[in-house]
């Protein structure tokens, strides 16, 4: 389904006072608050789809919305039903849809009785769910990832659920308020901890070890799930990103996430259910991981008759190497230094304490040890002899082998808009930023990349293969935009087209071109950088084309300055009016040519769907009195375009013959060539004007009273055709 025919069912269910937002092809929120960003007013919707638009339709469940819905999922959940339906009488007639991934949810109307829904998995009957309170759907015509599209099965409001089915769902009342305090997203403070707990439990467990631990974090967190403490786009989001973090694959990761998630939300837990509800501390105040490589608050402490009155082990609780063998304390270490490990950068003592979830005054000093230990071991270094500033002490500096270098250093990829004139080059293990604002043409200059170096479509790319990741196209939106350039589809295959929004460093090709488009991020910008280093440290000989959202009249990607660090070059698109862009060079490292190219400026217009980049102006450097001259000229284009477009619109006022005139085209109507014919009767007034409209282009002879000139010479011609 076309992007644009989401943003008008959008706008539809917004009319019909039920709130909307945009989420991605995972189901996953695209706005920085969730499910809590849902609205009705039209010109935010609008926003969000200009930026978003292919995203999906959210549409949260409960009290707010007045629905919560009943998901019958696949392959178990129509026997369920029927059991029920046979146990307690037929369903209602209320709104049905089938989603993309061939499952059935019946939407009703929320109770006005005070009967509280939560979401849950199982609870009703095997493959069975529902969503209520903190819990939203995907609606039609939205496509799911397996390319299917969300479609109604009936048309009619919703109805009240029976009483019996109400019974079934309704949630106990809760012994501590869940929304209180709750984060951005809808999580509680106490499902927050625990999250971090698990992805740190999983980002420990060692190889042989990680699906069981990814199984036994998702069936933790989906009891939370279930219990209104996490909801369910965090906890999926979270276990993806660590799951594929550690190096599971991502088809059986997906698969351990989902069936983990399910089992557990059958358990529902929050902290009424622990003995006491201390946020994951136990009662002596300190932190309790849970997992394979971890330590959990179930683990017996040490006696206050085992420590010393500092609160350190007595010298019987050590080993002889002056080790602990309090267990809790050298899983602390392992943590600490495995959390050092994931990132290898530069950090506080309070980044430590913050992600570790460490609060206990003895703990923080033991970590502030360790550190100084990991100093002294090499692992990581004092930062400027700043307290409590480290970094990850990497030695390693791979020799630069400049002699073996071929001597004509051929550029690795061909670019587009004329960079090649400017002796802009792309070297092996190279990056590329093309920022742009939405609309401005970053996917266009990303696939004539793809034409201009691909084998399979023109005769002077170099690579056999390449990879094309992309957030936003569906099979649809793709297939219309590569048919646009006029080559057959099956030309395109060598191109690996896939859907990707995070951990690229994973799945790019060390040795190939690879295109992201684009590197999505919605709140946490300063993690871009991040990510881009570890696109870097992939690569080998191969090049990484990466697409970056920016701000109008910023020339950086929403990350800011971070993103410039890793690329050689960084291209930054804005849309000077509509329709029109500019490309500005921001960084060029490698040129060969004298003239430096930084800062250079070239207009363009993208047509025939982004096919084709036309060209308006040179490479040059651009001030704002230029600047504004041109965008007039830009201006005036479009209004002479609309207008002829109109005209044209208009029976009679189509083109017959166009005339070159002063460095400028004009044309003449049907109309008008109709009123010569009828005035010079008998003369062949079609033949004078293409042999008129060819001679004006070959041999310009017209002047700016060009209309009577070519009427008088007609009129010349049909007098010596009549002998006068």
């Amino acid at each position: 389904m076309a992007s644009k025919d989401n943003l008008a069912a959008a706008l539809k269910y917004a009319a019909k006072n039920k709130p909307v937002f945009p989420c991605k092809i995972d189901k996953t929120p695209c706005t920085v608050n969730g499910f809590k960003d849902a609205t009705t007013i039209k010109d935010k919707i609008f926003a969000w789809w200009k930026e978003n638009p292919a995203a999906s339709i959210g549409m949260p469940t409960g009290s707010g919305s007045g629905v919560w819905v009943l998901d019958i999922d696949l392959p178990d959940g129509v026997e369920s039903l029927s059991k029920l339906e046979e146990k307690h009488g037929k369903l209602p007639e209320t709104l049905v849809q089938q989603t993309g991934g061939g499952g059935v949810q019946f939407f009703f109307q929320w109770p006005e009785n005070g009967t509280e829904i939560r979401n849950s998995a199982g609870k009703v009957g095997k493959d069975i769910d529902t969503r209520g309170s903190g819990g939203y759907v995907i609606v039609p015509p939205s496509t799911h990832p397996t390319g299917n599209d969300y479609q109604w099965l009936t048309h009619r409001p919703p109805a009240p659920a029976p009483d019996w089915l109400l019974s079934l769902v309704k949630s106990p009342p809760q012994k501590t308020s869940k929304t209180k305090n709750n984060d951005l997203y809808g999580n509680t403070p106490y499902g927050q901890k625990a999250l971090a707990e698990e992805i740190l439990a999983l980002s420990m467990s060692s190889e042989g070890t990680r699906n069981d631990q990814l199984n036994r974090s998702a069936f933790n967190l989906g009891q939370l799930v279930a219990g209104g403490q996490l909801i369910m786009a965090s906890a999926e989001g979270a276990l993806r990103g660590a799951g594929f973090g550690i190096g599971l694959g991502e088809k059986e990761a997906e698969k351990t996430i989902s069936s983990g998630l399910q089992s557990g939300m059958r358990s529902p837990r929050g902290p009424q259910d622990d003995a006491d509800d201390f946020s994951c501390y136990n009662s002596n105040g300190q932190n309790g991981f849970n997992g394979q490589n971890g330590f959990n608050s179930s683990q017996r402490t040490a006696t206050d008759s085992q420590r010393t009155t500092d609160g350190q082990l007595t010298d019987s609780q050590r080993t002889t190497d002056g080790q602990d063998q309090n267990p809790r304390e050298n899983n602390l270490k392992g943590a600490v230094k495995a959390w050092i490990l994931m990132d290898k950068r530069s950090f506080k003592i309070q980044d430590a304490y913050n992600d570790l979830n460490i609060k206990n005054p003895q703990q923080k000093k033991n970590v502030s040890d360790y550190l100084s230990r990991f100093c002294s071991e090499g692992l990581i270094e004092r930062v400027n002899g700043q307290r409590g500033v480290f970094s990850y002490k990497d030695s390693s500096c791979p020799s630069i082998n400049f002699l073996d270098e071929d001597e004509d250093m051929e550029s690795m990829l061909k670019l587009p808009l004329g960079l090649d004139d400017l002796g802009i080059q792309v070297m092996p293990g190279n990056i590329i930023v093309v920022a742009g604002e939405s609309n401005a043409g970053k996917t266009s200059v990303l696939l004539n990349i793809v034409m201009d170096n691909l084998k399979s479509l023109s005769p002077d790319g170099k690579y056999e293969r390449m990879k094309y990741f992309s957030s936003e196209m569906g099979d649809k939106e793709m297939k219309i935009r590569l048919k646009a350039f006029g080559k057959p589809l099956k030309s395109w295959l060598p191109m690996g087209a896939y859907e990707r929004t995070g951990n690229f460093h994973q799945v790019i090709d060390p040795d190939g071109l690879n295109i992201i488009d684009f590197m999505e991020v919605h709140d946490q910008f300063y993690l871009v950088g991040e990510w881009i280093r570890r696109i870097h440290e992939t690569l080998n000989n191969g090049i990484c084309v990466i697409a970056l959202q920016k701000k109008a009249g910023s020339d950086f990607g929403r990350s800011g300055e971070i993103s410039l660090e890793k690329p050689r070059l960084y291209l930054s698109i804005s849309e000077v009016i509509k329709g029109y862009s500019s490309c500005k060079i921001v960084k060029a490292k490698n040129y060969t040519a004298e003239r430096n190219p930084n800062g250079l400026e070239k207009d363009f217009r993208i047509t025939r769907r982004g096919a084709d980049l036309q060209e308006l102006t040179d490479w040059r450097y651009v001030q704002y009195a230029e600047r504004k001259k041109l965008n007039a000229q830009y201006e005036l284009m479009v209004k002479q375009e609309s207008a002829e477009m109109a005209e044209r619109s208009i029976p009679g006022e189509e083109t017959a013959y166009e005339f070159y005139v002063d460095g400028d085209t004009k044309r003449v109507t049907i109309r008008q060539v109709q009123k010569w014919r009828e005035s010079f009767a008998g003369l062949d007034v079609d033949e004078v004007l293409k042999e008129l409209a060819y001679d004006s282009f070959e041999k310009p002879f017209l002047t700016k009273n060009w209309f009577f000139q070519v009427s008088g010479i007609l009129g010349k011609k049909h007098k010596n055709l009549q002998g006068g």
